[in-house]
């Protein structure tokens, strides 16, 4: 049986294999390469804004990100990743909008889909005017989760007072924006570490799993202090400022 080819309008053949190899290639890629970030691992433009909390590097919780993606390197798993800078590490207690993502559910009817940048900051601007924001709170550790997507530490608030505040500083920004994005009520906190690359390959799962593991046994539980939110406008996943360059 003669081989399967491809001919593109220039002429260019392709053989059923290349195809296959390219599309392998493709699927080899983190979920957010093409989107928040591109194939060679430099960060993509991915403008808009958020409420979020810095965790700097007097934060006594600093060492202990340090110290993850210091353990992630022992198991030879760094070139997988995209590692975000240092500075830009944070927690999102909630995200506002995305000049890449306007459908329906990811956008309020009272502001034009067509609504250029400027306008959507204004917009988000103007609708947080007057809400108090929360000083500095406290959280724990969770777990360490690695997927397609990301390598993040979830955290849950350390009492049910501070959920429960943490809860409606939510639903009041929500409701000023006229958005409730999905997952809303079910959102989990969490700091990333870095994005995915290129997906786990055989073998990497044990050592994801000691990772993991290493972590629970030495920080899940404990307590850390995040700074008080603020209103970021970025302009990809390295910097999170509080105004727009």
């Amino acid at each position: 049986m003669s081989a399967v080819v491809f001919t593109l309008k220039s002429g260019t053949v392709f053989g059923m294999k290349n195809l296959v190899a390219n599309q392998e290639s493709m699927n080899s890629f983190g979920a957010q390469i093409g989107f928040k970030f591109n194939q060679d691992g430099s960060s993509a433009r991915y403008l808009g804004n958020t409420v979020v909390s810095a965790i700097n590097a007097d934060n006594p919780a600093y060492p202990v990100l340090l110290e993850t993606i210091e353990s992630i390197d022992r198991e030879g798993l760094l070139p997988r990743l995209i590692l975000l800078p240092r500075a830009s590490y944070h927690v999102t207690i909630i995200r506002g909008l995305n000049d890449r993502v306007r459908t329906a559910e990811f956008w309020p009817s009272a502001l034009p889909v067509t609504a250029s940048l400027m306008e959507m900051d204004h917009y988000v601007t103007e609708r947080l005017e007057g809400i108090p924001f929360p000083a500095s709170f406290a959280m724990t550790f969770g777990r360490l989760q690695w997927n397609d997507e990301d390598v993040r530490i979830c955290l849950a608030p350390a009492t049910p007072e501070t959920g429960r505040e943490l809860r409606a500083f939510r639903d009041r920004i929500a409701d000023r924006l006229g958005l409730r994005l999905p997952g809303h009520d079910s959102y989990a906190f969490h700091t990333t570490l870095a994005y995915v690359h290129h997906r786990a390959r055989e073998g990497d799962a044990e050592k994801m799993a000691r990772i993991t593991e290493r972590f629970i046994e030495r920080h899940a539980g404990k307590a850390l202090e995040i700074s008080a939110p603020y209103l970021a406008f970025y302009e990809d996943m390295m910097a999170f400022p509080r105004e727009r360059k």
